[in-house]
């Protein structure tokens, strides 16, 4: 049976793992040019898969999350102001930020094309053409905010269709992720891909990177059904194994390369089903510091790249500039990316983000009723 706490510590685990690898991929760059790195090059990179765990894990949750829901169109004004206020004031500050410390400084804002790169992207539309998977945000690793707030403005659409609620999704991500594509008769899974489209969100929506969070949305669906169970423990914990040792061989050692759900996130997919279902069966005991690490993990994501640059400027100033390009930088930048990560999910996810959902409930519930 599926347990109703609401709380699924193997998620945050999972979340954590992502965030943690994602964070080890950039640190390899500390170590560039040294004798070691084609090895550290092929430890390191594949911890990019990390937003590809994510992306699955975010559409999990959102079904997982809107169980409940009837499809009502205030199911659906709730689930877009918890999104909403859960990702946008800390990406918002976190932008402003990076531009302050890491890039040009308040004189960024002095140009007209500037805030219009600004605006784009606190507003998750892709700034540049030409330019996918990743559109050029202003926090480099901005781009799969782009991704996850569509996958949101689609899912939270698709809440309206009630039990329907999954086929009025992928009918959607059918259409835009091959019908519109067909239309330059060429269509590739490749999340590389550029189709020309504009405007330039099209190529957005037609990004199969997609197809990675509606892979974690039947994930979900699974989960919650009650026919879809292993009973068997040894023969879960078995298969879970395999699926673990999946992801190891495929997207260090085998075919895998980069994201998209044909490369790191088909196994990562098959892994997230596995562990989903077993987790029905066997109760998976989650340390204690992946879930903590799980409930900073947005942050984490988020801050590391700002935290690293304005570390490197701080040692650098300091005289010690010639010390980054050792493994023990690569250790304490993990330390100190981790630290500001806590203290932005507790100023910034919990602080300021119910800040802006209590501003949107009261708004909400002071506002005139058409009834």
């Amino acid at each position: 049976m599926i347990r109703e706490s609401g709380k699924l510590d193997w998620v945050q685990a999972l979340r954590g793992i992502a965030a943690l690898l994602v964070v080890l991929c950039h640190a390899r760059e500390y170590l560039a040019g040294s004798v070691n790195y084609p090895l550290i090059e092929s430890v390191l990179l594949p911890g990019a898969m990390g937003v590809d765990l994510f992306f699955i894990i975010s559409g999990f949750i959102m079904v997982y999350s809107t169980r409940k829901a009837t499809g009502t169109l205030e199911d659906v004004k709730d689930f877009a102001i918890k999104r909403f206020s859960r990702i946008w004031p800390t990406y918002a500050v976190a932008t402003i930020l990076w531009v302050l410390i890491a890039d040009v400084g308040i004189s960024y804002f002095a140009s007209t094309d500037n805030w219009v790169v600004f605006l784009k992207s606190i507003f998750f539309i892709p700034v540049k053409d030409m330019a996918p998977l990743y559109f050029a945000p202003i926090i480099p690793i901005g781009w799969t905010l782009n991704f996850e707030m569509y996958f949101y403005a689609v899912f939270g659409v698709s809440l309206l269709f009630k039990r329907f609620r999954l086929i009025a999704m992928i009918t959607w991500i059918g259409l835009t992720l091959v019908a519109l594509p067909m239309l330059t008769r060429v269509f590739s899974l490749s999340p590389f891909k550029y189709y020309y489209f504009t405007p330039n969100y099209l190529n957005l929506m037609a990004n199969p990177i997609i197809l990675e969070f509606v892979a974690g949305a039947v994930i979900g669906y699974l989960y919650l059904s009650d026919r879809i169970i292993i009973r068997n423990k040894a023969i879960a914990l078995n298969l879970l194994a395999i699926s673990v040792g999946f992801v190891i061989w495929y997207n260090y050692s085998g075919p895998a390369y980069l994201h998209g759900i044909t490369n790191w996130g088909a196994p990562l997919a098959v892994a997230v089903l596995v562990l989903a279902i077993v987790s029905k069966t066997v109760h998976i005991k989650t340390p204690a510091v992946l879930a903590w690490l799980g409930k900073i993990s947005f942050s984490l994501y988020l801050t590391h790249f700002l935290t690293r640059a304005a570390m490197d400027k701080t040692v650098a100033y300091l005289g010690f500039g010639q010390f980054m390009n050792t493994w023990g930088y690569v250790v304490i930048s993990v330390l100190v990316c981790i630290s500001i990560a806590a203290v932005s999910q507790y100023l910034l996810e919990q602080k300021l983000s119910d800040a802006f959902k209590n501003l949107f409930e009261r708004q909400r519930s002071t506002a005139p009723s058409l009834a």
